[in-house]
């Protein structure tokens, strides 16, 4: 990565050392659609996110190897989970062990098998934030950025992009 590309990257980094990960994750909200767990976010809602998110990411991708390279790409992923991986773990983790056990699911703790993958989402999306901040190309990604802060997981969207709203764990 290019040394001008280096503070816009770690200004992004240290931005998400207070993100609330999971803090209000499972409470009502009239701003976002709420599932009702972790199976439900991954299961009903995992087309609608896949047509929203992948032409995105695939948009971004195709821009940051002309723009970056992908040995860039990868350090910028790299970067991004050896930041936040172990922040979002624990934020998944409170998450599961204060969620109360209202479905079928959460009886049985099914959801909680979901966890890695979670995570592995969670850290999909930052570091394509992260990939906008360097290009100064915000676009869907650092979007993302705004329900993370407010504790949520963006697991989803509700409607054709860009009407509707997020659907939030």
């Amino acid at each position: 990565m290019t040394l001008e590309n280096e503070p816009r990257l770690s200004a992004f980094l240290d931005s998400l050392k207070t993100m609330p990960w999971f803090a209000e994750a499972g409470h009502p909200s009239e701003k976002y659609h709420v599932v009702a767990d972790a199976v439900v976010a991954w299961d009903d809602w995992n087309a609608p996110m896949l047509a929203v998110w992948n032409p995105r990411s695939q948009r971004l991708e195709d821009a940051a190897r002309r723009a970056l390279g992908d040995k860039a790409i990868d350090e910028i992923f790299e970067s991004v989970s050896a930041a936040t991986e172990q922040a979002v773990v624990n934020g998944v983790r409170a998450y599961f062990a204060r969620r109360p056990d209202e479905t079928e699911n959460t009886a049985i703790d099914v959801d909680r098998g979901l966890w890695p993958e979670i995570v592995g989402f969670v850290l999909r999306d930052m570091s394509w934030a992260a990939v906008e901040t360097v290009l100064g190309q915000p676009d869907f990604f650092v979007a993302l950025l705004r329900v993370y802060q407010e504790g949520r997981w963006p697991c989803s969207w509700k409607g054709r992009y860009p009407d509707g709203r997020f659907v939030v764990l």
